[in-house]
């Protein structure tokens, strides 16, 4: 369940920074959105896109493939122990394109 009040106040956190850091003139040309329905609006994708990871998370710590997902992971962290001689950004996407498999 997604916690309403902390959406709530996510939105506000938003709505008072864009009011702090932009001129009027640039919220009234339309030059960035200063609603508080924007603002609540882009509150409540980040909350519904934090829960979506942590069930993707939750199922792929805990499912049966728990042990791949995990050693997957691990080979990703090490990459940056690597030398510049290989090329870590594709050997990460690929990893990344295997845990979501994984997950799939």
């Amino acid at each position: 369940m997604l916690n309403r009040s902390a959406i709530f106040r996510a939105a506000w956190k938003h709505y008072r920074w864009v009011r702090a850091n932009y001129a009027p003139w640039q919220i009234a040309q339309g030059y960035i959105n200063g609603s508080f329905s924007y603002a609540l609006r882009l509150a409540w994708e980040h909350a519904k896109d934090a829960a979506k990871e942590a069930a993707r998370e939750l199922a792929l710590t805990t499912g049966p493939h728990a042990g791949h997902a995990a050693a997957i992971r691990n080979a990703i962290e090490m990459l940056s122990y690597k030398s510049l001689r290989y090329d870590i950004g594709r050997m990460e996407r690929d990893l990344k394109q295997q845990l979501a498999q994984i997950h799939a």
